[in-house]
């Protein structure tokens, strides 16, 4: 007796086909002589009894051993780890311009797009203890905020990807709901999609209120408006009405004084230039004919027009009128401001004229010790085209160009890697009056070679709050590719770190000397201008600088410098002469 390898029917003794499906039958020798049976998927018994165990078994039901050392499922163990991989690549771009930040809150970066088609096309297995595994990881890397109408700070990216993990939520709840409906694992996938909804209907309900509170504003500027125009103006009416009766009662009365004081009140203050133009018209009437009735009785009058503080030039009243008027004022309060600040700066030319003339007889011995901190060096001028620069770490530095005597122009300076050398201009900060009190601009020395400054930027995360810094003058060939004219022939002291950090301490003055962190981003590279440290002044009681020799080749000095972890407190170290 033979069997179909194909689809196991029994076989006559002589049939060459089978003739349930068809398939050839193979000759004795190689042909199947009973029933062949395959089984998959794996089976899970007691280490200590043999009894067959059911999924999420703890103890065993025959014997009660205790089962540990339970894997995770291997398919569950798969997808987490593809999902590290992909986010270990991500790469951070370093927004610029102006709308930057803007445009890359609606794109979905690389790394993102890779995780969202993982999510989605990875396969669910068929198993119970899959299933219920996969719908907990979804349901908890779910970000409910996404869903919530009123945050502006959800990225198209992070929307994208809550929304792949719903779509893997929804898959596994169909895939289980078709498998295992009737099994008691189908109830706690149930539980899970239900919950993942119902968290997701309050994050909905949540931002719609949120839009109304936001909103909600504007009904009650329109109810203003509708009681203005369609209450107020009834009223406004009514008001101007009722004197017009007073003002009969009173000439009936023979009262002429009190009647021409009515009539000269008749003033519409609503903004209706047909309504002004009529009522204006009807206090002229009313004041002319209380005139007219008192001369005929024989009272003589005397009556001086009330101005209209609603008109200029007996013109009715219009909000373009007052918007004129408003901006006429504004413009002569300006012009008044600029002449009186005209006759401030020739005044104040003329006395810095005075003291220069009179510095210049003043000798080196008579002058103080400089102090940084102490404001000997008040005089808010600046020499036109001079350039000083502030280099806040190794991406990006300032640089401050005087365009007169009192201000200066300031413009960010940035570099893409940290293999380049060179800075490139990104945008203008902006132009900003030394004299004004809120920068705080103060010389550091007598040379002029420094001045600290009260930097805002609000298109750099480090300066969106006002930071005091202090800007540096560049050398004589105007380098702003490296903040500093570092020449090897000029004197510089340096002490280098380790291998990436090099510190030079580079003299500006005979007082001043200004520390810079300089880094090369190759083990074998050359150093490049990183950022300012600090500058000090060598005969300040607020710092610990003290020359080691009296040929003055090294000296001591506590410094200190966050971004390097070696030097994120204070620390003592010794400068060298290079």
């Amino acid at each position: 007796m033979s069997y179909c390898r194909k689809c196991g029917t029994k076989l006559t003794n002589d049939a060459k086909f089978c003739h349930q499906c068809g398939c050839s039958v193979m000759n004795e020798s190689t042909g199947y002589t009973q029933r062949r049976q395959e089984f998959e998927g794996k089976m899970y018994k007691c280490p200590n009894c043999g009894k067959i165990l059911k999924s999420f078994v703890l103890n065993c039901p025959a014997c009660g051993y205790e089962l540990r050392g339970a894997r995770t499922s291997s398919a569950v163990k798969e997808f987490a780890l593809k999902l590290e991989a992909i986010e270990a690549r991500r790469e951070y771009e370093k927004p610029y311009g102006f709308f930057a930040t803007a445009e890359a809150q609606q794109r979905v970066s690389k790394t993102d797009a890779q995780k969202i088609s993982l999510i989605k096309c990875f396969t669910v297995p068929n198993t119970k203890e899959d299933m219920l595994e996969f719908m907990i990881l979804a349901t908890s890397n779910m970000n409910m905020r996404t869903y919530d109408s009123a945050n502006t700070d959800i990225s198209k990216s992070e929307r994208e990807v809550n929304a792949a993990w719903f779509s893997k939520v929804q898959q596994v709840y169909e895939k289980a709901k078709r498998s295992y409906s009737t099994d008691s694992i189908f109830a706690e996938i149930k539980m899970l999609y239900d919950n993942c909804n119902e968290e997701i209907k309050k994050s909905k309900k949540k931002g719609i209120i949120k839009r109304i509170l936001m909103l909600g504003w504007i009904p009650i500027v329109l109810l203003a408006w509708v009681v203005l125009n369609f209450v107020e103006e009834p009223k406004e009416i009514k008001r101007l009405e009722a004197i017009v009766v007073e003002v009969q009662e009173a000439l009936e009365n023979g009262e002429y004084k009190l009647a021409l004081n009515y009539a000269d009140s008749i003033d519409y203050q609503r903004f209706d230039a047909e309504m002004e133009q009529k009522w204006d018209i009807e206090r002229e009437y009313w004041v002319d004919k209380v005139l007219e009735e008192a001369t005929a009785n024989g009272v003589d009058l005397e009556y001086m027009a009330t101005p209209d503080i609603d008109r200029a030039n007996n013109e009715p009243v219009t909000r373009d009128s007052i918007n004129s008027g408003f901006v006429e004022g504004i413009k002569e309060s300006v012009q008044s401001g600029v002449d009186a600040t005209e006759e401030n700066i020739n005044e104040f030319n003329a006395i810095m004229d005075e003291t220069k003339d009179k510095s210049q007889q003043t000798t080196i011995s008579e002058v103080e010790t400089i102090s940084i901190g102490e404001n000997d060096y008040i005089t808010n001028t600046i020499e036109k085209g001079t350039t000083y620069t502030y280099g806040y770490d190794e991406w990006g530095l300032y640089c401050a160009t005087a365009i007169s005597d009192s201000v200066i122009s300031i413009d960010k300076w940035e570099k893409n890697l940290s293999l380049e050398k060179s800075f490139n201009k990104k945008y203008e900060v902006g132009m900003f009056k030394i004299t004004d009190a809120q920068y705080e601009f103060t010389w550091i020395d007598e040379d002029y070679t420094a001045f600290s400054f009260t930097l805002t930027d609000k298109n750099n995360g480090d300066f969106k709050k006002s930071k005091n810094i202090v800007f540096t003058i560049l050398g004589v060939d105007g380098d702003t590719n490296k903040g500093t004219n570092y020449n090897k022939k000029n004197v510089c002291y340096s002490y280098r770190n380790d291998d990436w950090h090099l510190y030079r301490a580079i003299p500006l003055t005979d007082l001043v000397m200004k520390i810079e962190c300089w880094y090369r981003p190759l083990a074998l590279g050359s150093f490049h201008y990183g950022y300012d440290i600090c500058v000090i002044n060598i005969n300040a009681k607020d710092t610990d600088f003290e020359w080691t020799d009296d040929e003055h080749t090294s000296f001591t000095i506590s410094i200190q410098d966050k971004e390097n972890s070696d030097l994120k407190n204070s620390t003592f170290v010794a400068f060298t002469q290079d």
